[in-house]
């Protein structure tokens, strides 16, 4: 190891890329991670009433799993129209399907969702409306499509709205668009449609309390208490096990918090993954600054004889700095490229279908906080042998420029002019 960074030291190109690319690694990977981090666990959710809106599901009884609960469209109405500590329910599912958008055939996702799906969560499309209650009740062909569809099939024109597109050949007209940010309940959804239109025009099955295939959203009253609402769940529960034995016998209600749902059982391996990478970080940046101190220590003579001839212990750190704050910006810029490229790469993978993961970028805490990690390792390393050579005498500095001296008398200075700053 010794003789790679002896040799690194003396081919000067090589050593500014070693440094600016193992930085650059290093910074990008800790980058792209952090953004991850912030974007599922840090940065609040775009939807304004986030914070107290939770999942809610229909669970056997001691599961161990309270997000594999679904529900039936008339639990729903019980459960919208009995639990007062809620202001709204919503409901929804996810369906595969084949929109005719636009002359276009596309492969997606929608969701059938209640009236009171788009206001549980506060959000309001940006052009157009979100269907009513009226609608959902007559079961109106109505829909409200993404920011994404709207721009890459419709080109961002406000005359999208009143086009009808085809599910299931089907027609359903355009009614609104919503956020750009708007992904729930997973990434993949481009249309939201009116889940009354379902439930007139579907199988009648679908109306059946048996058929448990939706999920609901509810946002807590402002004057009420989780622990309130939890108390009406249980006692609505127990009466929809009396009142319909063969379809809520051994059910309770649970519920998950929005970020919960959204992110999934990941939470423990984010973060564990994360806290492995900065400890890398960490790591890398003390094998750089081990190259620094390498690469001062045969720098040591020259800093003597600076010394001797009245250098102050400021232009020393200075001359030491320079020349490796170049490569801290160098690495910087390289690992800002990664971080994209890399973020790229889970925005395209499966980690896609999670919501808000799609809309991944580099933010900028993010870098600098990697960027002032390294800088502060790098600059570390670079002024300590600029102060400890400030107290080496001049004579020794001489003696240990001979070229008949080895590396060892050289490490001796160092650690002497270490004992003499003490």
């Amino acid at each position: 190891m010794m003789n790679f960074l002896r040799f690194v030291e003396r081919q000067k190109g090589l050593h500014a890329v070693v440094i600016s690319s193992t930085l650059a690694v290093l910074v990008g990977i800790n980058t792209a991670m952090f953004c991850v981090v912030n974007t599922l666990y840090i940065r609040p959710l775009p939807y304004p009433n986030a914070p107290r809106t939770y999942v809610v599901n229909y669970v056997s009884s001691g599961a161990d799993q309270p997000g594999n609960g679904q529900l039936s469209w008339p639990d729903y109405v019980d459960l919208s129209s009995k639990v007062q500590s809620f202001s709204g329910v919503g409901l929804f599912a996810v369906t595969p399907a084949t929109l005719g958008v636009n002359g276009h055939a596309v492969e997606t996702q929608f969701a059938p969702v209640s009236s009171r799906f788009f206001t549980v969560l506060g959000s309001r499309p940006i052009l157009g409306r979100t269907f009513g209650d009226v609608e959902e009740a007559n079961g109106d062909n109505v829909a409200v499509i993404s920011d994404d569809l709207w721009r890459r099939y419709y080109s961002s024109e406000p005359s999208a709205i009143g086009k009808v597109i085809s599910i299931f050949d089907r027609p359903y007209t355009i009614i609104g668009v919503m956020p750009p940010r708007f992904e729930f309940p997973s990434a993949g959804v481009q249309v939201w449609t009116n889940v009354g239109s379902l439930l007139k025009s579907g199988p009648i099955g679908l109306r059946r309390r048996d058929f448990k295939a939706f999920r609901a959203i509810a946002h807590l009253q402002n004057d009420r208490s989780l622990k309130q609402a939890l108390a009406e769940l249980a006692v609505v529960s127990k009466t929809m096990a009396a009142d319909h034995p063969d379809s809520g016998a051994n059910r309770e209600f649970r519920v998950v918090t929005l970020r919960e749902f959204i992110t999934g059982n990941v939470r423990t391996s984010i973060w564990a993954l994360y806290i492995g990478i900065t400890l890398l970080l960490f790591i890398g940046c003390i094998n750089i600054s081990n190259l620094i101190l390498a690469s001062s220590l045969s720098k040591a003579p020259e800093m003597g004889i600076r010394v001797a001839l009245g250098a102050s212990r400021r232009q020393l750190v200075k001359a030491q700095l320079r020349p490796y704050l170049q490569y801290v910006l160098w690495g910087g810029v390289a690992g800002l490229v990664l971080s994209s490229v890399l973020l790229d790469l889970v925005r395209s993978s499966q980690a896609a279908i999670l919501p808000l993961v799609s809309g991944l970028r580099i933010q900028g805490i993010a870098f600098l906080y990697a960027m002032g990690t390294a800088a502060v390792c790098i600059a570390l390393a670079s002024v300590a042998p600029a102060i400890i050579a400030s107290r080496i005498q001049p004579a020794d500095a001489l003696r240990a420029g001979d070229n008949r001296y080895s590396s060892t008398p050289l490490v001796s200075l160092f650690l002497k002019g270490l004992s003499h700053s003490r």
